[in-house]
């Protein structure tokens, strides 16, 4: 298979499963025409679905095309073209190991999520946020704390009490981060 037709498989990939000709045109830039005449080849060839909806699967898979490296780049470059908090760009983030961009997308999400009233997806959204600045070994930012306790609070339930205590006796704290708590 020519390189080209396996960097659209593989662009297909990470744009799963919101892949369809608009957003996989701005994560390749190649022309819109290009990546419809090439998907239509794929398509044909068996190793692309395209649904009623104008959405796109490839059949076959597509993580052994790249390395690991330009896995992570295109997933890094897909979560630019989203907005921060919106569906689908914490799983991208996380695929690029941009812990940092993690911490700030949980409290996004959670904010999101709070609106909505979805309390329990929120804490779980936070839970991903502490584990990223566990994982970057720095302290959890006060606002991420602050959230889970807001949340937890709201929450009212043994499991989401218990965890927000267990998780604040974990926190190393100095006396200016108490503060702001």
């Amino acid at each position: 298979m020519p390189a080209h037709r396996q960097d659209l498989l593989s662009w297909l990939s990470i744009a799963w499963p919101r892949s369809d000709v608009g957003s996989v045109t701005r994560l390749t830039g190649w022309p819109r025409w290009r990546v419809e005449a090439e998907v239509q080849d794929l398509t044909q060839l068996g190793l692309v679905a395209e649904g009623p909806d104008g959405l796109l699967s490839p059949l076959v898979p597509a993580a052994g095309l790249w390395s690991a490296e330009r896995r992570q780049d295109a997933h890094r470059a897909a979560a630019a073209l989203m907005a921060p908090g919106e569906p689908g760009r914490m799983q991208h983030l996380a695929a690029a190991h941009d812990l940092e961009a993690m911490v700030s997308e949980s409290l996004q999400i959670a904010e999101r999520l709070w609106a909505l009233g979805a309390l329990g997806r929120a804490r779980a959204a936070l839970t991903e946020g502490l584990a990223a600045a566990r994982a970057l070994d720095d302290a959890i930012p006060a606002t991420l704390l602050a959230r889970l306790a807001r949340v937890a609070l709201a929450e009212n339930t043994v499991l989401a009490l218990e965890t927000t205590v267990y998780e604040f006796g974990r926190q190393r704290t100095g006396p200016e981060q108490r503060d702001t708590l």
